[in-house]
């Protein structure tokens, strides 16, 4: 994991900044990606405040968490205890072939191209035959002509956005796409930029 991702998410967690931190319910989750937990075995990739993780506890047949912030696998532990698998690595002792649904939501804005690669691997290896790896990306539209900027835009606050074609490229030869996900707008697209953020997802599964 790079320093920029990690350090960015362990001071949003130190600082207690709910707005980064919050992320989505499940409601939310299943709503955005289509994907049911009930009776499933799910990873969660970015646990944040644990809103999501503790209602997908409630339904799941099975639960692992990931989070690269110390403070938020400690909080964690203080909140769920055994009740589910907590990790600072996707690669710590994570199963293959083994989950139904893998969710990584809020998280690969805030890492390099490295960092997001590292955890496709990981997350697709990690899913069963039918299982799907549920992926949020942010994307950014020319406020000109609409379409998406080419591959990476950087932004101020420790963001990155990545066009559709170019997330497509990195799950080249990682994953087949099963479904891309209706994108929506990002409500704190900065006014006067030009430009419009959005929030996209795929469900992508075993090649």
């Amino acid at each position: 994991m790079s320093k920029f991702g990690k350090t960015w998410w362990e001071q949003q967690h130190i600082k207690r900044r709910e707005k980064w931190l919050t992320g989505c319910t499940m409601g939310k989750y299943e709503g955005f990606f289509g994907v049911e937990f009930a009776g499933k075995r799910v990873l969660e990739i970015g646990c944040g405040m644990m809103v999501a993780t503790r209602q997908i506890l409630e339904v799941a047949a099975d639960l692992w968490v990931v989070d690269v912030s110390s403070v938020a696998v400690a909080k964690a532990g203080r909140l769920i205890g055994s009740k589910a698998v907590l990790l600072s690595n996707v690669e710590d002792m994570l199963p293959m072939d083994y989950f139904d649904v893998v969710i990584s939501h809020l998280v690969v804005q805030h890492i390099y191209e490295k960092e997001v690669l590292h955890q496709m691997d990981y997350a697709i290896t990690a899913l069963n035959e039918n299982g799907v790896f549920a992926v949020h990306y942010m994307s950014t539209v020319n406020g000109n002509d609409g379409e998406e900027q080419r591959r990476q835009v950087f932004h101020n606050g420790g963001s990155i956005s990545r066009s559709t074609s170019y997330f497509k490229e990195m799950l080249e030869g990682r994953g087949k796409v099963l479904r891309q996900v209706e994108p929506c707008v990002f409500k704190d697209t900065p006014a006067g930029s030009g430009r419009t953020v959005l929030w996209n997802g795929m469900l992508v599964g075993k090649p």
